[in-house]
């Protein structure tokens, strides 16, 4: 589905994760169902008008509008409960991404920067890895979370560019 979303401008759907995918790289998404994406002023929501969905989305926008980040860390992070194999039990979004990506990989991140920086080449994956890494350590902590999911949003990006220059 990734390699489909790149090839598109918007995304129709009724009720399913593609159209939360879409709104994560940025894409016009229409709605036609009622998904847990919609009504929070993020996608354009066909028959609103039309009750019960007409009921639920008013509910929605009378309690509060949401932000992209904000609907990804309430779906991602704070609404989930998030079980890792082999006995290691519930764990928090953070320790599954430890766990997904061990931090082996981090040296790596470190390698790629020093050869940049020792052959004075402008890298702008690079640039980005140091700049979410300082601006994460001086947040408060209540902006943590935030900031954790911009971060993971743009590691996806670095991830699929390097997947792109690796072909």
């Amino acid at each position: 589905m990734p390699d489909c979303l790149e090839c598109v401008d918007e995304v129709h759907t009724i009720s399913s994760l593609t159209g939360f995918e879409a709104l994560l790289r940025g894409l016009d998404v229409t709605c036609y169902g009622l998904p847990f994406y919609a009504g929070w002023g993020l996608t354009a929501d066909i028959d609103a008008q039309l009750s019960p969905k007409a009921d639920y989305l008013e509910r929605r926008k009378r309690d509060t509008t949401l932000t992209l980040e904000q609907l990804l860390y309430c779906a991602l992070i704070r609404y989930p409960l998030y079980r890792l194999p082999n006995g290691y039990g519930l764990a928090q979004v953070e320790q599954v991404i430890d766990y997904l990506y061990p931090p082996k990989s981090a040296p790596l991140l470190k390698d790629i920067h020093n050869t940049a920086s020792q052959a004075q080449i402008s890298n702008p994956i690079n640039s980005s890895i140091n700049h979410a890494t300082s601006v994460l350590s001086t947040l408060p902590d209540n902006f943590q979370h935030q900031a954790t999911t911009r971060f993971m949003q743009q590691r996806h990006q670095w991830q699929q560019r390097l997947r792109k220059l690796s072909r």
